[in-house]
């Protein structure tokens, strides 16, 4: 917008000036407002173009303003102070030369305006010669810059994640966060001034040193992961991302450090569950594909075992056949053994669970465990003192005892070495004890334990075998079966119990077993088998199993003790055949484990059509708990010979 008034210049200045060329050449510069006031009376005597251009009035108008039309143009915020400066001036008061307004020019835009009023004396007149500079671009960009910082500022304090500033060409650190403070566990004051590289483990220097030249050479904004050191000497796993960036001439590093301490521990938290997940899968597929095999074999071995039992009964005494017998009715319990075993490990062996005392299970095996192991081979015993109630079976306990120690004696080799077994208490929620940390392969149920631990210094374990050697057929050893082991683990399962392992290669190899701990524990007593004696039954028998071998043999069984027999080989026939047959029958046999209508459900209508019939229920598992209370009047593990047959029908036919 042009000046107010034509515009023109005044023809007097030159004259007001003394005529001098090189001061006209100052007042007529484009770059220096000037103006010339007299001070009384008030009376605006010159301005230059320049002075016209940035207040917005024309030259030819200058005459026309008084004081008060002047000060109306300033700012209502200094209008006052400025009004107050030129009275004193005009009253020959010391006024401070230097000042800054704001002006309002007459097309409505608002000017900083900074000056110098120096006072003159011309021809006995009192005069002001005020030299003025348009600062408002300079104090806009002053104000940009301060509202710059104070976001940078802000940003930079309150942001996430830990933030260093440092000099791009020395590496010297010149600003942090608070977050920086927290994740170096130091002040700001003891960050400033070091160089960035010391952020990090002192044998890492060269490594990092290397990162920031290249950073720094290059230019671009990096990404990767290091560590930081604090005080105590502990590190962190941080993600850095760094960018160069200039400002005012000056090259600067910024570096972004996320602590990833927490996401750390969260993945390597997420990575074990993952893996107890699929081991636990694994272990139950295995469960249920042995408990498969099992169930099959102890059908076959039922067969087998109860038809040699019948064998024997007809072979007379002292004949060749009897051997050949006996040989065949050996091989099939020891087979029967190794189901067991299987059994165990899917967690569905046999088990009587009652309170022993686990130190009195160690001393009554004391002899069986130091003949079991060479002679190279020094066992030591570490019972706790007192007691050691566990809820336990105690031939299963026996079981894990004597498949630790001969493990542990084949861990030590033919060279000279020693197994420890010791018992304790202890938390079971314990994660680590002394030595290397343990590993989980089975957690208690309870909060507090009875341990058993067996330590040898043997060759130790490898990781790949660590993750396997709980695994059925597995085995390091040419000669081993691979279910030593995994029966542990399934009578630990079956127990409630927990399982640790701890091993690495050459350092021995540790078991430790936790049982729940009990009260009390009752002294251990020989289980009294029943007296052998003559037994001879009556009556129709109810032969129930889906699978034809062991029903025909157990139909044999029955008939050679002289009961009639009836077989049905699935439950809803069994049903059927009881309700017709109900009143002459003295008995049932039924198999648990059936396809369709299974034992337990059998068992609930046998009851509903005549509860006064014994039933007498066979299984390879352990007996269940079965719904409603409902309980078989006797229960006899497949597979099982003449003898015991026996024994369940004279507990449930006394009058037999």
């Amino acid at each position: 917008m042009a000046p107010e008034g034509d515009g023109g210049g005044d023809h007097a200045t030159a004259e007001r000036l003394g005529g001098d060329p090189l001061l006209q050449a100052i007042a007529e510069s484009p770059l220096q407002a000037l103006l010339l006031i007299e001070i009384e009376p008030f009376r605006i005597e010159w301005a230059n173009a320049a002075c016209a251009e940035m207040l917005g009035i024309a030259p030819t108008a200058w005459r026309t303003i008084s004081l008060a039309g002047m000060l109306a143009r300033v700012h209502e915020d200094e209008r006052g102070a400025l009004a107050d400066r030129f009275a004193r001036r005009q009253r020959s008061e010391d006024v401070p030369d230097r000042f800054r307004t704001r002006f309002l020019r007459p097309d409505g835009r608002v000017r900083w305006i900074e000056g110098v009023l120096r006072p003159l004396q011309l021809g006995g007149r009192r005069l002001v010669l005020g030299a003025f500079l348009d600062v408002t671009s300079h104090l806009e960009a002053v104000a940009g810059i301060e509202a710059s910082e104070a976001r940078y500022r802000v940003l930079f304090e309150e942001m996430n994640d830990a933030a260093f500033l440092a000099d791009a060409e020395t590496g010297i650190l010149i600003d942090a966060n608070k977050r920086a403070e927290e994740l170096m566990g130091r002040p700001r004051s003891e960050l400033l001034g070091l160089h960035q590289q010391h952020l990090h483990p002192p044998g890492e220097a060269e490594r990092y040193r290397e990162k920031f030249r290249d950073h720094v050479a290059h230019g671009h904004a990096r990404d990767f992961d290091g560590e930081i050191v604090r005080p105590d000497g502990s590190r962190r796993p941080v993600a850095i991302s760094a960018a160069i960036y200039e400002q005012r001439g000056r090259r600067y590093n910024l570096g972004i450090f996320r602590d990833l301490t927490e996401s750390r521990r969260q993945e390597a938290e997420r990575l074990r569950f993952h893996e107890r997940m699929l081991l636990a899968q694994k272990r139950e597929s295995l469960g249920l594909l042995a408990g498969g095999i099992a169930h099959d074999f102890n059908n076959l071995l039922q067969a087998m075992l109860g038809n040699a039992d019948l064998l024997r009964l007809d072979v007379p005494p002292g004949s060749p056949t009897l051997e050949l017998v006996d040989q065949i009715r050996a091989a099939a319990r020891e087979a029967a053994g190794l189901v067991r075993q299987l059994l165990n490990y899917a967690g569905r062996g046999v088990a009587t669970l009652r309170d022993v005392d686990l130190n009195e299970l160690v001393r009554d095996m004391a002899e069986l465990l130091r003949v079991s192991v060479p002679r190279t081979v020094t066992l030591e015993l570490a019972p706790s003192r007192g007691s050691a109630p566990v809820r336990a079976d105690p031939t299963q306990v026996r079981q894990v005892l004597m498949n630790l120690i001969v493990n542990a004696a084949e861990a030590v080799g033919e060279r000279r070495g020693r197994v420890r077994l010791a018992t304790g208490d202890c938390p079971a929620r314990a994660e680590t004890h002394e030595g290397s940390p343990a590993v989980w392969i089975e957690r208690p149920t309870a909060e507090t334990c009875v341990f058993l631990e067996v330590q040898d210094d043997g060759c130790g374990i490898d990781a790949d075998s660590r993750a396997r050697i709980f695994d059925p057929f597995f085995s390091t050893k040419a000669q081993g079966r691979g279910l030593g082991l995994a029966v542990v683990l399934g009578i630990v399962r079956a127990h409630g119990a927990g399982l640790e392992l701890r091993s690495e290669p050459g350092c021995g190899t540790t078991v430790r077993v936790h049982f729940p701990r009990t009260a009390d524990a009752a002294p251990l007593r020989p289980s009294q088998a029943a007296p052998p004696g003559e037994f001879r039954g009556s009556g129709l028998v109810l032969v129930v199993d889906d699978e034809e071998a062991p029903r025909l043999v157990a139909r044999a069984m029955l008939e050679r003790l002289g009961f009639a027999t009836q077989g049905a080989a699935d439950g809803e026939t069994a049903i059927e055949e009881f309700r017709r047959t109900s009143d002459r029958l003295a008995a049932v046999v039924l198999d648990l484990t059936m396809p369709g209508t299974a034992g337990d459900r059998v068992l609930a209508e046998l009851r509903l059509i005549r509860p006064d019939v014994p039933v007498v229920m066979v299984s390879g598992y352990e007996e269940p708990a079965l719904r409603d209370g409902l309980r078989p009047d006797a229960f006899v593990h497949k597979p099982f010979v003449l003898e015991e047959l026996v024994e369940a029908l004279r507990r449930v036919m006394p009058r037999g």
